[in-house]
């Protein structure tokens, strides 16, 4: 477990319980249907990379707006809640941390339907929360 860590100058050091926190919020949010909550956990600008092609994330409302598409698109395929389950985190400096996360999803009855994996970039904000930055998909 890693600890946090200020410096004589109040540099923060970015720690896994602050990455665990903050992507248990974000599979809140989309278990509650709240995509304002999701975007909350993103810093902008942001990127997601995928298959076809790199995406710039300029604003946290193309955040917002991109996950309440995606709730709706979850909900109409009776995935109804998320859990992360985090695998490997890689502390690359104080402020940013390399996270791979498998999302189980569950139908309303809560019963497993499924995992996506993640990779993400995450940065440490100046409010001591660890937001995604960077965002792609992983082969299963």
């Amino acid at each position: 477990m890693f600890a946090i860590h200020i410096d004589d100058q109040g540099s923060t050091t970015m720690t896994e319980d602050q990455i665990r926190t903050s992507l248990e919020e974000i599979g809140t949010a989309l278990s509650q249907g709240d995509p304002q909550g999701v975007a909350e956990h993103w810093e902008v600008p942001g990127l997601v990379l995928a298959d076809q092609g790199a995406i710039p994330i300029a604003t946290l409302e193309e955040v917002r707006s991109f996950f309440a598409s995606s709730i709706d698109d979850y909900r109409q395929r009776g995935l109804m809640s998320t859990r992360p389950t985090i695998e490997h985190v890689e502390l690359m400096s104080d402020g940013l941390a390399s996270v791979d996360v498998s999302w189980a999803a569950f139908d309303a009855a809560g019963q497993p339907q499924g995992a996506e994996r993640s990779h993400y970039l995450m940065h440490l904000g100046r409010d001591g929360k660890a937001r995604i930055q960077v965002a792609l998909s992983r082969a299963a």
